[in-house]
């Protein structure tokens, strides 16, 4: 029954991003998340995104996720919302990891 909750959840998030964005989205459904532009990814379970690339995952508000990707201001949004809300990583360790072993370097 839980999932029943959470596919309609995921289905009301959908429909409302198709009806709000300015240019239609491509829209791909994962198992646990939503691949949004291939460039933003929506949990299922909670309201929180991030972008393509990034291991931190940030709360949003569904009007400033649109107004963002309507003005092509997403990593902008995505920035402020790290500032926000500075993701609560419990095993601190792990999150070092991570984040070294994923590092963009602009080095060839």
């Amino acid at each position: 029954m839980k999932s029943f909750w959470h596919d309609l959840k995921q289905q009301k998030i959908i429909r409302g991003l198709k009806a709000t964005l300015q240019d239609r989205p491509l829209i791909e459904e994962k198992t646990g998340y939503i691949l949004l532009n291939r460039k933003c990814v929506l949990a299922k379970k909670k309201q929180k995104f991030r972008l393509v690339g990034h291991i931190d995952w940030v709360k949003y508000r569904m009007a400033d996720l649109v107004d963002a990707l309507n003005t092509d201001s997403l990593e902008q949004y995505y920035s402020n919302q790290l500032e926000k809300y500075p993701p609560d990583w419990k095993d601190k360790d792990l999150e070092k990891s991570l984040k070294q072993k994923y590092e963009v370097t602009d080095e060839c």
